[in-house]
């Protein structure tokens, strides 16, 4: 799996699944999960990576750093800062996707 990819694919888990904050993961009763579990029903930016890379800690990294320079803060921050939307967060990644289709 390409960084690309893995921001395709993350992008895809928030907007057919859904978003949080706070937490990597919650099932469908607002408890929290991890990202990789079957129980896991909505995802923080990296939360939704960490579902589709399956916790590969390289793939993790790029997309941690590539987010957090395009949002200009730790993405673990910019994700959970009060008002923050799920449209936001998608046009992170949509962001994120570009640049990668680019190089």
């Amino acid at each position: 799996m390409t960084t690309l990819e893995a921001m395709v694919g993350a992008r895809q888990v928030l907007a057919e699944m859904g978003w949080c904050r706070g937490v990597p993961a919650m099932d469908e009763e607002g408890e929290w999960r991890r990202a990789t579990s079957p129980k896991a029903v909505v995802f923080c930016a990296l939360g939704a990576v960490d579902r589709v890379t399956d916790h590969n800690p390289f793939l993790q990294n790029d997309v941690n750093r590539l987010l957090s320079d395009l949002s200009g803060h730790p993405i673990l921050t910019w994700n959970d800062a009060p008002g923050r939307t799920k449209e936001e967060v998608i046009a992170l990644f949509d962001q994120a996707i570009a640049s990668l289709e680019e190089e």
